[in-house]
């Protein structure tokens, strides 16, 4: 059993807090961690000709409380798969998917055969995003503030 805030009031830790009376909840703001993130990445899939996103994101099993810690698990990350995979052509993007509006050109005007392209092209021309990304997973709010839920 545990004893709450009211002299004499002993609630079961299975019991039902429904029937409670108001104040013998604690009224303490949750402490704590205020925000957590995670690392993302696509599921990615091979056709025989290419790897893309397929389905929804893999997420990486470990939760950051550390918004740097983040980023930098992250940047390790991506610079694991850059240095496996220097290139999009040897990560066989769909260079389609990714330059439909804009191919990226050699000095001289002419079209860059897809073995020349760089990721940091992929990024800047293309719509490639690096393959680990950091998200925001909850903000804890104040319970004690019922405006705040």
């Amino acid at each position: 059993m545990v004893k709450i805030t009211r002299p004499g009031l002993l609630i079961k830790r299975r019991g039902n807090f429904q029937e409670t009376p108001p104040d013998a909840i604690p009224t303490q703001p949750v402490t704590g961690p205020q925000h957590a993130w995670v690392i993302v990445s696509p599921s990615w899939h091979h056709n025989d000709e290419f790897n893309a996103p397929e389905g929804g994101p893999e997420l990486e099993p470990h939760i950051f409380y550390n918004e740097a810690d983040g980023h930098a698990r992250c940047k390790v990350l991506n610079d694991n798969f850059y240095a496996e995979c220097p290139t999009p052509a040897i990560f066989e993007i769909n260079f389609e998917n990714y330059f439909s509006e804009n191919w990226p050109t050699n000095p001289d005007g002419t079209d860059k055969d897809e073995a020349e392209i760089t990721w940091d092209e992929a990024r800047e021309i293309g719509d490639w995003e690096d393959p680990y990304q950091l998200i925001q997973l909850h903000t804890l709010r104040d319970v004690s503030n019922p405006n705040a839920l």
